[in-house]
């Protein structure tokens, strides 16, 4: 019985897996034909063509390194995130440092709050219709506070927290996989996800959010009684500054269901 649960349970997700991703390519594929293909379609073409053979080229090496050495597997890691952190500072160079939209709400209500002025005069301004934000405004506040108005600063820890959460990925895959070349490949495909990497010179919530939910699972899998209590206290520091919780907690139950019918179908089999 939990072996024909199981089954349905995995194909399923696999439909749903298959359902999702293919949305996203042909989501991508319109923009891509759209923005790009029709106005520049030999530079678009070539410029895809090569950033193919590079992730694939790059994939293929990272998979073809022996992972039998445990120096080399850290040697490996670290020259990863060294060569993001790298990266990542010369993109915060290049960048403008205006903050812009939401971002721009957070960096500059921040220094007014700190000064004792109000954060919303009207029931349309942001932080009237959208209270739940003010966590992450404590945080920019807080930055403000240490740092001063200098947006270099909430742009390093972005940095920072995103090179914490690559090393949280590697461990992440390790725990559930239990392969390096697995791991570092989950590591590589999240350095180039341009949409997570590009957004790291705004006043934005999603890195320490995601770097504390992450930390949350990570605790969560050790599957001590004192990490359960400390992923508790991750998992709500992270609802406050990127108020995403109840999404993270029916994960997290979704997650805990699946192992224990997976557990007992072993225990029985």
């Amino acid at each position: 019985m939990l072996s024909k649960f199981k089954s349905i349970i995995s194909k399923l997700v696999l439909i749903c897996v298959g359902i999702f991703t293919t949305v996203v390519f042909v989501q991508m594929g319109g923009f891509f034909t759209l923005n790009y293909l029709k106005p520049e379609p030999v530079l678009a073409i070539l410029v895809f063509l090569c950033a193919i053979i590079f992730v694939a080229g790059v994939g293929y090496l990272l998979y073809r390194i022996r992972d039998d050495d445990k120096n080399l597997n850290r040697l490996v890691l670290l020259s990863m995130l060294a060569i993001f952190f790298v990266v990542a500072i010369i993109w915060l160079k290049v960048v403008p440092k205006t903050q812009i939209s939401d971002f721009g709400e957070f960096w500059n209500t921040a220094p007014r709050a700190l000064a004792g002025g109000k954060i919303f005069s009207y029931d349309n301004d942001y932080f009237a219709k959208w209270a739940y934000q003010t966590g992450f405004l404590v945080y920019v506040m807080t930055v403000v506070k240490i740092f001063g108005q200098h947006v270099i600063a909430i742009q390093l820890l972005n940095v920072i927290y995103q090179v914490l959460i690559l090393y949280l990925a590697y461990l992440i895959s390790m725990q559930i996989f239990n392969k390096v070349k697995m791991a570092r490949l989950t590591v590589f495909l999240l350095m180039i996800d341009l949409d997570w990497f590009a957004l790291n010179s705004q006043s934005d919530n999603q890195y320490i959010g995601m770097l504390l939910f992450m930390l949350t699972f990570y605790l969560i899998m050790q599957n001590k009684y004192w990490t359960y209590a400390l992923a508790g206290v991750t998992l709500a520091i992270g609802s406050i500054v990127r108020p995403i919780g109840p999404v993270i907690i029916a994960g997290i139950l979704v997650y805990g269901l699946l192992y224990m019918f997976i557990a007992n179908d072993k225990s029985l089999g």
